[in-house]
């Protein structure tokens, strides 16, 4: 075992991207949570390159992106706001991985959002590739926290279940850094990543709370299972008790709350797992040659057209739509009927297709929706905490949980692409149009790097590359039905914010967003085509802004 960790983990200095910030060391609390977790560090266990994407200022993003403004028409201070939170990587390939794009916008102020990338070597033939995705509410903190700390809280829970596979082997006599690596069965990896992140998530909620109360671990949970404390319920601790001030600080991440996608890519098995805890989501594309009939969706309302090619040995491709997580609220029938199972005979629990009044069922902090009556009313009293919850509604809790589902995407190929993003993008855009305008950037850079090859030898390229390649120097738009995507047979646009601003989808190829997929990915989101309404919604303010557009952060990852 010893000689595993030894040769498990070196750890690396914290390396700056271009336009991000490095994260901090994660919480000692956090590290000693893990079991076996000192033995992790001392012996100096995993290589690690990890990134927590943070706001930058302003002027920081127009002098990083100087150079391609010069070659950029003219932009828009709705162009400017995307480069703001601007990722771009190229050079994770040892990962498994050939590009990173991302970027957030902001609707609150500041960015309740956060993203984050971590890059671990447990030997040279075993690493993962690691993101995540933070849709934070009532404030940043939990999102913040999560950005920074929880992939590496996650790597070290890999870390011990690598470690004791490893000391089953039958090997174990050997140089276990060596080939061959130890195998982690999906079921044990899965409920590894369940017992890290509800691990992570009480740490904030209930042991912040134990603290700020100055409560031992027994008195808690005494009073976690009440309605009521017992009116001669005195603390027996002797340490002093915290300030409100201290105690505020303290239940921060608790208070605000956050929804969480995280993806952890084995590049050796070619495997890609998706956790899920609230309503951000995954999914991946992969380029396929197209069918002969070929479904696409609707178009202003109109029944969905079909898409005949005469040829089918055409070598027109399309990208095919495989759903990696599946979200955590009302609107998902198989969470709504979960959740019934866990409340029954609660009439007010799903309520206008809302989990008590919120939009997704499970989530990081909110401590609100997990503590008892009697630690809200404690924490009311004793700490400025927000007023208890109605004991006509709050019948069982507790009603939130960080508990992730996860899945298995096995056999990842180069060239698949996988998008992750909070729900900001999902309101806007449903899956098959995000895969489909993936693929429609990705034409036309292909396009324009295949003309400008052809041009560059002498050559005449062909009349669709001449055309793709206008993209350039000039927007082209099209209708969803153009999309490069296999819509399903009985295909529904869900989202509601088109309706909500009364506007048809048309989307936009514009040459400002060549250099970054995520931007035209917001782009479309917000008006696309409709370019009035993308920089109306980029101009209102305050709470009047959050009622038409939410914040978005997205990553996009393409495997190598």
């Amino acid at each position: 075992m010893l000689r595993w960790r030894q040769g498990l983990l070196r750890l690396l200095p914290i390396c700056r991207l271009d336009g991000v910030r490095p994260s901090r060391p994660f919480h000692t609390s956090l590290a000693s949570k893990s079991k076996n977790a000192a033995v992790v560090l001392a012996g100096a266990a995993i290589a690690v390159a990890s990134y927590s994407f943070l706001p930058v200022t302003y002027n920081d993003a127009v002098e990083r992106n100087t150079k391609k403004q010069s070659r950029t028409p003219k932009t828009t201070p709705f162009d400017e706001a995307l480069k703001i939170h601007n990722i771009e990587y190229h050079d994770a390939s040892k990962y498994g991985i050939a590009e990173i794009y991302g970027t957030s916008l902001p609707s609150n102020m500041p960015c309740e959002d956060r993203s984050a990338t971590e890059m671990i070597s447990f030997s040279s033939t075993l690493g993962f590739f690691m993101f995540g995705v933070f849709d934070g509410h009532n404030g940043a903190k939990t999102a913040e926290k999560l950005s920074k700390e929880l992939l590496p809280y996650l790597t070290l829970h890999l870390a011990d279940q690598y470690a004791k596979a490893a000391s089953d082997s039958p090997q174990s006599g050997r140089n276990l850094a060596e080939p061959p690596d130890p195998v982690v069965s999906r079921k044990s990896l899965h409920a590894t990543l369940k017992a890290a992140f509800v691990e992570f998530d009480n740490i904030m909620v209930h042991e912040s709370a134990q603290r700020a109360l100055n409560l031992t671990e027994m008195e808690y949970q005494t009073l976690n299972q009440t309605k009521e404390a017992p009116s001669d319920f005195t603390p027996s601790k002797e340490t002093p008790k915290p300030t409100r001030g201290e105690a505020f600080k303290m239940l921060a991440e608790a208070y605000a709350g956050s929804c969480a996608v995280v993806g952890i890519y084995n590049s050796f098995q070619r495997s890609l797992h998706v956790a899920l805890t609230g309503d951000c989501r995954a999914v991946l594309g992969r380029r396929i040659l197209a069918p002969k009939t070929e479904q696409t969706g609707k178009d202003n309302g109109s029944e969905a057209t079909t898409q005949t090619h005469s040829d089918p040995l055409s070598n027109q491709h399309v990208y095919e739509v495989h759903e990696l997580s599946f979200d955590h609220s009302p609107k998902n029938q198989a969470e709504a009927e979960y959740q019934k199972t866990l409340h029954p005979d609660e009439p007010e629990l799903l309520k206008n297709n809302r989990f008590l009044g919120w939009g997704p069922s499970r989530a990081f902090g909110d401590g609100v929706m997990k503590w008892s009556l009697a630690v809200q009313k404690r924490l009311w009293k004793e700490c400025l905490g927000d007023r208890p919850r109605s004991e006509e509604v709050y019948k069982t809790p507790p009603y939130f949980t960080a508990e992730p589902d996860i899945t298995t995407f096995e056999d990842v190929k180069k060239g698949d692409f996988v998008v992750v993003a909070s729900d900001g993008l999902w309101d806007c855009l449903t899956n098959e149009e995000v895969v489909g305008l993936v693929g429609k950037w990705l034409e036309g850079r292909n396009s324009s790097q295949s003309a400008g090859r052809s041009s560059s030898a002498g050559q005449s390229s062909d009349k669709s590359d001449q055309e793709m390649v206008k993209v350039n120097s000039k927007s082209i738009t099209f209708k969803p039905s153009k999309l490069p995507v296999v819509y399903p047979e009985k295909y529904d646009d869900s989202t509601q914010m088109h309706r909500y601003w009364r506007v048809s989808k048309r989307f936009i190829l514009a040459p400002q967003d060549r250099d970054n997929v995520a931007h035209h990915l917001i782009r479309n989101a917000l008006g696309g085509a409709d370019t009035d309404l993308t920089e109306t919604l980029h101009w209102m303010e305050g709470s009047r802004r959050r009622r038409f557009k939410d914040d978005i952060t997205i990553q996009v990852i393409f495997f190598d």
